[in-house]
C-alpha cells in the first residue's frame, strides 16, 4: 500500500475534471492529481460510442470558453470529435501526466484533526488532499429496467451506453426499448442496418429539429484566422438556447413556439394520424428534457420501422412483451433506458463520501439536497 499527499484531488477526468485541471494550471497550481476509472479522459464521451451519438448543444457552445476550437466540422459534432477535443485540451495543459488512469476511488473521509480528505483507492492505496473536487458525472453507468426475463432472452442484448460493435444487425429484427435522448439517435442508425425495427415508447417526448450541417471550408478558415468569428457564433448559439431556458421557466410564448416547432418537425415526415397521436406528448415542452433530431421522425416513417406506444413488461427467450400483453418476436434487443445516477449497480454513489462526524454525503443530500452556489456543502469542508 502506498500513501500520497497532494493539495488538490479531482475525482473524474470527463469535461468537468479536465476543466478543473486546466483552471488549476491557469491559476499556477500544479500540486494536484486527477483520478479516472477509464484508461483515457473524456468521461461520458469516452464511455458512450453508440452510432449516431452527437451532443444536443452546438459545438462552439459546447466548448471551454477559454479554449475555443475553430476546427469543429459540424454545428453539432459527434462523439469521436468531442472526445478528441477533450483529449487535446488535456494534452495542451499537461493533464495526462497528472492523471491516474484505471484508478477507482472507493471512499473519501474528512479528517477534522488534519483538515484534509483521506481518499481510499481500490487495491489498498490511499491519498490525502486539502481540497477534494467531485467531477464524477452521471452518464456512464447503464440502467436497465426492472422487468421479468431480462436474463432469459436468447439473442444479443445490450444497453446503448455499452454499445456492441461485434454484432452485425444486417437482416435482423431489432427491438429498441426507449424513446428519449439516446433512442432518437440510435433508432435512425439501427434502421439503416436492420431488416425490421420495433421501437417501444412508454412516453413520447418533444423532439425539435437539430438543423445540423457541416461547416464550409470558408467558415472554418474564418474561425481559424479570426477569433471574433468564433466568439460571434458562440454568442449566437447561446442566444438561441435562451428559448429553451424560457420554456423551462414556463414562459407561455416560449412554450408555444417550441410546441409548434416540435409538431412541425414531426409532421414534415409523418402523415399517419394514429402515429402522430402516439408521438405527441400530453405535457408541454419544458416539463421534461427537450430532444433534438433531424432523422428520428423520418426513421419512424419507414415501412420497416414500427412504433409500439407501450412500455416493456418482460422478455422471453425470443420476444419482447409490452405492457398491454402484446408479444413481438425479435432477434436483438437494445435498451435506451438511461443511466444509473448513483454510479454503482445497487444505486449507491460512485464514491462514498463522509464529512464531519462521519456523516455520509448521500444521507445528507437525501435529507435536503442543497449546496452553496451549487458547489459547497455544509459539513464537508473543501469538498
Amino acid at each position: 500500500m502506498t500513501h500520497r499527499e497532494t493539495t488538490v484531488g479531482v475525482l473524474g477526468a470527463g469535461l468537468s475534471g479536465v476543466a478543473m485541471g486546466m483552471q488549476l494550471r491557469r491559476a499556477g497550481i500544479d500540486d494536484f492529481v486527477i483520478y479516472e476509472r477509464q484508461p483515457d479522459v473524456g468521461g461520458t464521451w469516452y464511455r458512450n460510442t453508440y452510432p449516431g451519438l452527437h451532443c444536443d448543444v452546438p459545438s462552439h457552445l459546447y466548448s471551454y470558453s477559454f479554449e475555443p476550437n475553430p476546427d469543429w466540422s459540424m454545428v453539432f459534432s459527434g462523439q469521436g470529435e468531442i472526445q478528441a477535443y477533450i483529449r487535446a485540451c488535456a494534452e495542451k495543459y499537461d493533464l495526462i501526466q497528472q492523471t491516474r488512469f484505471a484508478t477507482t476511488v472507493d471512499a473519501a473521509r474528512y479528517d477534522a484533526d488534519r483538515g484534509a480528505w483521506h481518499v481510499e483507492i481500490s487495491g489498498g492505496d490511499t491519498s490525502q488532499h486539502r481540497v477534494l473536487v467531485s467531477a464524477t458525472g452521471g452518464l456512464t453507468g447503464p440502467r436497465f429496467p426492472r422487468i421479468e426475463g431480462l436474463r432469459d432472452f436468447g439473442g444479443p442484448l445490450w444497453h446503448s451506453g455499452a454499445w456492441r460493435d461485434d454484432v452485425d444487425l444486417t437482416g435482423t429484427h431489432v427491438a429498441v426499448v426507449g424513446s428519449a435522448a439516446s433512442a432518437v439517435q440510435v433508432v435512425p442508425a439501427v434502421a439503416d442496418r436492420a431488416a425490421r425495427v420495433t421501437v417501444f415508447s412508454r412516453t413520447p417526448n418533444w423532439v425539435m429539429p437539430r438543423y445540423n450541417r457541416h461547416y464550409t471550408p470558408d467558415e472554418q478558415d474564418r474561425f481559424r484566422t479570426d477569433e471574433r468569428a468564433v466568439q460571434a457564433v458562440r454568442r449566437q448559439q447561446y442566444r438561441m438556447s435562451l428559448l429553451w431556458y424560457q420554456a423551462f421557466q414556463k414562459k407561455p410564448s416560449a412554450i408555444e413556439k417550441l410546441r409548434r416547432a416540435g409538431l412541425s418537425n414531426m409532421r414534415k415526415s409523418i402523415d399517419d394520424p394514429a402515429l402522430i397521436e402516439a408521438l405527441t406528448p400530453d405535457y408541454e415542452p419544458g416539463c421534461k428534457r427537450i430532444l433534438v433530431s433531424d432523422d428520428y421522425y423520418p426513421a419512424l416513417a419507414k415501412d420497416h420501422v414500427q412504433l409500439v406506444p407501450q412500455g416493456v413488461s418482460a422478455l422471453t427467450p425470443d420476444s419482447v412483451v409490452a405492457v398491454d400483453g402484446s408479444t413481438t418476436k425479435v432477434d436483438v434487443v437494445i435498451f435506451c433506458t438511461g443511466y444509473r445516477l448513483g454510479g454503482r449497480d445497487d444505486g449507491s454513489p460512485a464514491v462514498e463520501v463522509y464529512g464531519r462526524d462521519g456523516r455520509r454525503l448521500a444521507e445528507v443530500m437525501a435529507e435536503r439536497a442543497a449546496a452553496y452556489r451549487g458547489i459547497a456543502i455544509p459539513g464537508f469542508p473543501n469538498y
